[in-house]
């Protein structure tokens, strides 16, 4: 089951031209969403990364122009959500198409799923991962599993007890009118932290 958030197609040109010197590295996030929750964790790495000085790309794997040359760029990662128990077509299409450049570089994954909002669903939400990984053939450095949005309106019968469910956990009660976010936002900050900091 996904969470995320309505998304909005966006693709940032980037600078096609990897024999141009830059002593900065250039880290490349391609995100996947359809709902607008992983878009929204993707600017919030990147915003992250800039203020360690990183210049970043944003890149939507469903858009089809201005797709980034992806050599130009290291570090890399990756950002997708779950929806019917697999990762957006547009991001398996996208690592499949970059495979060999990605085993060459420092590279992530920020999965996103409801399974990740609660403990004894991270073992599902890890197999989402596993079985991204078999299809693509793409095993990245570091994976983050990251619980996103739900808007209750979107939710069927049983999204909706599991909601319930969740949010009872930890006191709350579900926002019929609004996103019920589950984004640990710290978790994020902290994965980057650690991801940029590997050599």
């Amino acid at each position: 089951m996904s969470i995320n958030a309505p998304a909005l197609k966006i693709s940032l040109k980037c600078n096609t031209d990897s024999s141009i010197e830059d002593d900065s590295p250039m880290l490349l996030i391609a995100f996947a969403s359809t709902e607008g929750q992983t878009r929204k964790i993707a600017e919030r790495a990147a915003s992250l990364a800039r203020a360690k000085g990183l210049e970043v790309e944003l890149y939507d794997t469903s858009a089809i122009e201005d797709v980034p040359n992806v050599d130009a760029f290291d570090p890399i990662i990756v950002a997708a959500s779950v929806h019917e128990d697999r990762h957006q077509e547009s991001a398996s299409n996208f690592v499949i198409a970059h495979r060999d450049q990605l085993g060459r570089k420092k590279t992530a994954l920020i999965s996103v799923s409801l399974s990740a909002a609660t403990a004894d669903g991270l073992r599902e939400a890890q197999q989402y991962v596993d079985h991204f990984s078999a299809t693509t053939g793409w095993h990245p450095a570091s994976t983050l599993l990251l619980a996103g949005a739900l808007q209750w309106a979107d939710c069927d019968y049983f999204q909706r007890q599991v909601l319930e469910h969740i949010l009872a956990a930890r006191g709350l009660t579900p926002k019929r009118d609004d996103a019920n976010e589950f984004t640990d936002w710290v978790a994020l900050e902290k994965f980057i932290a650690s991801f940029l900091s590997k050599g």
